[in-house]
């Protein structure tokens, strides 16, 4: 787990385990990496009052007693956890997770060391088995992770595989005591009542090997794990998926014939990758999601602001609908370049605009393009600039073949477009509304091709056709 070289942030609380941690690390830097840094990092969580106050001053005390730099960071925890909504122990994770990674970075550090041992281990397991957990739950606490947010740094648990009782008797060989932090005790916390209650109880009934017996079984799940993900990544290689901000697209065939517990990974890769992910998916959820699979149209909410749709062979992954003004996709706009390349952000993907010689004879290649993410346009009839949005209230277009203009709304319901993709369906537009106007004033900015589906009947290839437009939506970098 360690380097050569370079430096590793301990993360010490004063506790039994990470005072252990400290320790066990200079000890074993101080025998084979004499070339390695060690700096401790303590949070004070702004909990607990003069006993945290005296937890920050002993951790401080500690490492300059051993030689080993050492930076005391804050956190208001207790405001944290009201201003996210969430509980005091995810807040209290989430706030030293930052903590202990800007440190890091700051030193330019790659390893962040904690001091899970295997007790930890198996009332992490026990813990998730009682919440349902499939494979990847019930592997329980990772020898080595990297940081999801911070490329290059990863966590290490050197400590994993010793017992809490092992700890203690390291810490009394060498007359050491460590703090103890009183939330600890609490009953209010699940982990702490199965470490006090439960598990005694199952040692009595079942012997003492519960803590090997259970972080066996996470050893085994995470060896299960890592071939579910390779063999997923196999099938990832054989199968393309458009992930942005906010949206994922992929063939549903293929995710249809994909086994259920590599779905529930995969979606929830997707999820995390384009921003959609909230909090843990349910068992229910991903049941839904494989039967929607399995119907081969509609959407399911999941996660509460996020949908799961199949549409046209397709798998999406989207925000649920938002009907209301002001969002970050009524507002977008952008100017096409003509000709040229335009990159669309929130789709990940641009237009490409290309000038052409003729017209008659490019009939017949538009008629064969089915998808409709390819068009060409009678550029005389074409007001340029053009421009590239999504759905506003009032947007009017008269239709290729249709007889007159109606609203984009009627137009989605005749195409079959579900209304979970119509804030997401980009519109071509000609004209730009007047100087000074807000960005959602119509103006003369008219649609002339719904992205996917139509294109305006005034804008159409003729026999009078001399130069054409043509116009291509790709999923391009």
């Amino acid at each position: 787990m360690l380097p050569e070289r370079g430096c590793v942030v301990l993360a010490v609380s004063g506790g039994p385990d990470s005072l252990a941690l400290l320790h066990l690390m200079r000890e074993v830097r101080d025998r084979c990496y004499p070339r390695l840094a060690l700096h401790v990092g303590h949070l004070h969580h702004g909990m607990r009052g003069a006993a945290a106050d005296e937890d920050a001053q002993f951790v401080a005390s500690e490492a300059a007693r051993l030689g080993v730099d050492c930076t005391i960071g804050r956190a208001d925890v207790p405001a944290l956890a009201a201003e996210r909504r969430s509980g005091i122990e995810v807040a209290g994770r989430e706030a030293r997770y930052q903590f202990l990674t800007r440190l890091a970075k700051s030193l330019g550090a790659r390893e962040i060391a904690f001091g899970h041992q295997a007790d930890d281990q198996a009332e992490t397991v026990l813990m998730r088995a009682i919440r349902g957990a499939g494979p990847r739950g019930l592997g329980g606490i990772p020898y080595v992770r990297p940081v999801a947010d911070a490329p290059g740094i990863r966590v290490i648990r050197p400590l994993l595989d010793c017992s809490r009782r092992e700890i203690v008797q390291f810490l009394r060989r060498r007359g050491l005591r460590s703090r103890l932090d009183s939330t600890n005790l609490s009953r209010k916390y699940l982990r702490n009542r199965l470490r006090r209650l439960a598990i005694p109880e199952i040692r009595r009934e079942w012997g003492a090997r519960l803590t090997t017996d259970l972080c066996s079984l996470a050893a085994l799940a995470q060896r299960f794990q890592a071939r579910s993900e390779a063999i997923r990544a196999a099938l990832l290689s054989q199968n393309s998926a458009r992930v942005t901000s906010g949206y994922v697209e992929t063939e549903a065939g293929w995710l249809r014939r994909m086994p259920p517990a590599m779905l529930a990974d995969q979606v929830q890769a997707w999820m995390k990758e384009a921003g959609l992910w909230r909090k843990m998916l349910s068992a229910r959820e991903y049941e839904r999601i494989a039967a929607l699979l399995d119907r081969g149209r509609g959407s399911v909410a999941i996660s509460g602001a996020a949908l799961a749709c199949v549409w046209r062979r397709l798998f999406i992954l989207c925000p649920a609908p938002v009907r209301r003004r002001g969002t970050a996709e009524t507002e977008f706009r952008v100017r096409l370049d003509v000709p040229g390349y335009t990159r669309i952000e929130p789709l990940g993907g641009g237009i490409e605009a290309e000038i052409l010689a003729g017209g008659k004879e490019l009939i017949a290649r538009r008629r064969a393009t089915r998808d409709g993410f390819e068009e060409f346009l009678d550029l005389e009839k074409v007001e340029l600039p053009l421009a590239a949005r999504f759905p506003r209230p009032g947007d009017r277009m008269r239709a290729l073949g249709a007889p007159g203009s109606r609203k984009l709304q009627d137009i989605f319901t005749d195409l079959h477009v579900p209304p979970w993709l119509r804030t997401r369906t980009l519109l071509v537009t000609v004209a730009a509304p007047q100087q000074g106007n807000p960005p959602h004033a119509a103006g003369k900015d008219r649609p002339i091709w719904i992205v996917g589906c139509r294109i305006a009947d005034a804008v159409r290839l003729t026999e009078r056709t001399r130069k054409v437009l043509r116009l291509k939506f790709v999923a391009k970098g």
